[in-house]
């Protein structure tokens, strides 16, 4: 029997989180993909999930762009997702900002509660914990918030 990696559990946890806190999302906008753009797409299907990237991620994706300047209008998608993008991101409200303009009903990101870090990863420009994240969510214009820990992972979510 093959045990499933880090990363395998993980994006388990991550789809199950989406499926729980969005449970009637058909169509679904993903930024920051990368690699799992793929996975995502079997997972979801083709026509309900729409995996977006910048244009020099170096793995096939469903099409370029930059989450904080989205061209899709706004309420095109049920949910926006983002699996460990916010820490990537220039412009994180800007961001969180466009993924509550382009959703029906909210948006959901986790980041790694790891060690790998700004000060490990030249990638991540933020390292974020319970508080600093709740604080920028709270600045959102969202009905619901709620920001908590689960699992290695760090998991904020916005309802319009």
């Amino acid at each position: 029997m093959r045990v499933p990696t880090d990363r395998e559990v993980l994006v388990r946890r991550f789809v199950d989180l989406t499926r729980r806190h969005f449970p009637d999302a058909e169509t679904r906008l993903d930024v920051g993909c990368g690699p799992l753009c793929g996975i995502f797409n079997k997972i979801y299907g083709k026509d309900n999930y729409t995996g977006l990237d910048l244009e020099s991620c170096p793995y096939p994706v469903d099409v370029h762009g930059d989450v904080q300047d989205l061209e899709y209008r706004a309420d095109l998608f049920d949910v926006v997702t983002g699996w460990s993008v916010i820490e990537h991101l220039l412009n994180p409200y800007g961001g969180m900002l466009e993924m509550l303009r382009v959703s029906k009903t909210g948006f959901i990101i986790t980041t790694d509660l790891s060690k790998r870090d700004k000060n490990n990863d030249p990638d991540h420009l933020y390292s974020w914990t319970p508080k600093t994240l709740r604080q920028l969510f709270k600045r959102l214009p969202a009905k619901e918030i709620y920001v908590f820990p689960e699992g290695g992972l760090l998991v904020g979510v916005a309802y319009k």
